[in-house]
């Protein structure tokens, strides 16, 4: 049994994969980036800052974007730390548009919250920020199941952006596999995967494989070089994030449900410290036995033309 915190402090090179990892399509995508994760800071987040620094570390992982929902979770502090771990931390967020769709700012340095989403583009861009579209046709949440592409102002946030989430670790859904390419083909947006971590063993489920940044990443540096090189997309193997193939027709049908009106509707009349209560005796449960057997750290391409 693997003890997953002396694991996590060993001394690693985060910047390059572990040499158990399979090939990367070329040498060149060497920087392992989680861009997409939720800590304490959520409402929803169970992480800890020390729990994404531990992780990073076991994962190899080279540059991390905390994005929080409608908050700033990273200090100057805590990203000092990160640094010292050779780890570029990304002050992001997650913001809730008046729709409820949400859209990722990184290096930002503030919230907007409840906005339309032309103005939360404005408010992230106007900080020099990178605007990112997660889960596009995630019901509710995603920017393009709440809004369509033929409202102009949809269109013209979704032409700004920086890059699109072609895969995400809390959502997916087959039927909008080739609409996400699309809209990125159209657009000429980068595609990248997003682990939507909210518990410490999604960290770095699904990572965008980056050829090196400069020290420390800019916004400029990481815009650039997402627009250059086509990231290469990877799925972490081990204890949690399985292909989407492999997952039973029982359980596809329950993701499904889970997006039912009437289920969404008795889910949101319950208190949120109810939900609260049960999410955190699952999360314990869970969390003892993945301290037990945290599972490979090792990563394989998330589709087929990854490959090499």
């Amino acid at each position: 049994m693997v003890n997953h915190r002396s694991a996590a402090t060993e001394p690693t090179d985060p910047a390059s994969p572990s040499g158990s990892s399979p090939s990367l399509p070329g040498d060149q995508y060497s920087w392992r980036a989680e861009l997409h994760l939720h800590t304490t800071a959520s409402l929803d987040g169970f992480s800890t800052l020390d729990d994404v620094l531990a992780e990073c570390r076991r994962k190899q992982i080279g540059l991390v974007a905390i994005t929080d929902h409608d908050a700033m979770g990273l200090s100057s502090e805590a990203a000092a730390r990160f640094a010292a771990a050779g780890i570029a931390a990304v002050p992001g967020c997650e913001m809730t548009t008046d729709r409820g769709a949400h859209l990722l700012g990184l290096f930002v340095d503030r919230p907007l919250t409840g906005a339309s989403a032309k103005a939360i583009a404005d408010h992230v861009q106007c900080q020099g920020g990178l605007l990112g579209i997660p889960h596009p046709f995630k019901p509710e949440t995603g920017l393009l199941a709440v809004s369509s592409l033929d409202e102009p102002d949809t269109a013209e946030v979704v032409g700004r952006a920086d890059f699109i989430e072609r895969l995400n670790g809390d959502w997916f859904d087959p039927a909008f596999d080739a609409a996400i390419e699309q809209i990125a083909s159209r657009f000429a947006l980068p595609l990248v995967a997003g682990s939507d971590a909210h518990k410490p063993w999604e960290i770095g489920r699904l990572i965008t494989a980056l050829p090196p940044l400069s020290a420390p990443p800019t916004a400029a540096s990481l815009r650039a070089t997402l627009r250059q090189t086509a990231p290469a997309l990877l799925r972490l193997e081990g204890f949690v994030q399985r292909p989407p193939q492999a997952r039973s027709r029982l359980r596809r049908l329950f993701s499904r449900l889970r997006w039912w009106p009437a289920y969404r509707a008795f889910i949101k009349a319950v208190p949120y410290a109810v939900k609260r209560a049960i999410r955190l005796h699952l999360y314990r449960r869970r969390y003892r036995a993945w301290q037990a057997d945290p599972g490979p750290a090792t990563y394989r391409p998330a589709l087929e033309r990854t490959a090499a």
